[in-house]
């Protein structure tokens, strides 16, 4: 469904997503909250962790694979002292 027009169109999901963030980032920089909304189109152009998962996966067949990319990808890192 088209959002602006009211029409049946078929519109890509990440098109919506995009408008969407257009028609808030004033709000957001009203805010002080720009980062978010950046973040979000952070996540449509290089992919959100499924994504990543699938293409290690898709790589070399191998789950074990996946789970050490998880592991990574959630490590903590300890603060450094004194910061």
């Amino acid at each position: 469904m088209d959002l602006v027009t009211g029409r049946r169109n078929r519109i890509p999901v990440a098109r919506l997503i995009r408008w969407t963030v257009d028609d808030l980032m004033p709000h957001a920089r009203e805010l002080g909250s720009e980062r978010e909304l950046e973040g979000v189109l952070e996540i449509l152009s290089r992919g959100n962790s499924a994504d990543r998962q699938l293409r290690v996966f898709n790589a070399n067949r191998d789950i074990t694979e996946v789970a050490r990319e998880i592991a990574e990808a959630t490590e903590v890192v300890p603060a450094a002292a004194g910061a």
